[in-house]
């Protein structure tokens, strides 16, 4: 081959390169501006949403409706909401925010609530016969008088509740927090809490 050919090859690779490096970089922005414009279409996601609980036994919780047997409340916001006196027997709270609510008197016979949120609840009176409560917040919650007979604390949080005259015969609980908290003539014959503090 003559040297003539080897640098015209050589200079038609280098134009070559040079122009791909010119090239690329402007196919790249044009692609940067593609995904952003459609990320920028799609709707974001409003984390105060949510597709599990029922939307009319949502707003019936809201607006203090008594009746609440057997609804889905699942990951509900209900800050202090007021509740006192509702039958929710049965009914579904699994990850419920129920923080500050006021729930004293109200029904809650074999109700879930796993995961609950129920710190600073007054839950005086109220009666959680056979409800389950494996991983709930009960931290600085209020249970004088509450019935808690045969119900489910698995790894439940009650540290600094108070505990007043409180019925956890047959309770179950494995994991139990109740560092801090106030027991006081309560009744716990039967109870099984290994591993609980």
């Amino acid at each position: 081959m003559k040297k003539t050919s080897v640098k015209k090859w050589v200079s038609k690779g280098i134009c070559f390169a040079g122009i791909m490096l010119l090239i690329l970089p402007c196919t790249a922005m044009g692609f940067n501006k593609n995904l952003k414009k459609n990320f920028s279409k799609a709707k974001p996601i409003n984390p105060s949403i949510s597709p599990e609980y029922d939307q009319n036994a949502y707003q019936n919780a809201k607006n203090g409706k008594k009746d609440l047997s057997g609804v889905n409340l699942r990951r509900a916001n209900l800050l202090r909401v007021n509740l006192s006196g509702a039958n929710l027997t049965g009914a579904d709270l699994s990850y419920a925010v129920l923080s500050e609510a006021d729930l004293t008197n109200a029904k809650l016979y074999g109700a879930i609530l796993i995961n609950a949120r129920l710190s600073k609840a007054k839950l005086d009176r109220a009666d959680f016969y056979k409800a389950d409560l494996s991983g709930a917040c009960l931290r600085n919650a209020s249970l004088t008088d509450t019935n808690l007979l045969g119900a489910t604390l698995n790894g439940a949080d009650c540290r600094s509740a108070k505990f007043f005259r409180t019925i956890l015969n047959n309770v179950k609980g494995l994991k139990v927090d109740f560092s801090g908290a106030l027991i006081n003539q309560a009744q716990i014959k039967n109870a099984s809490l290994k591993e609980s503090k």
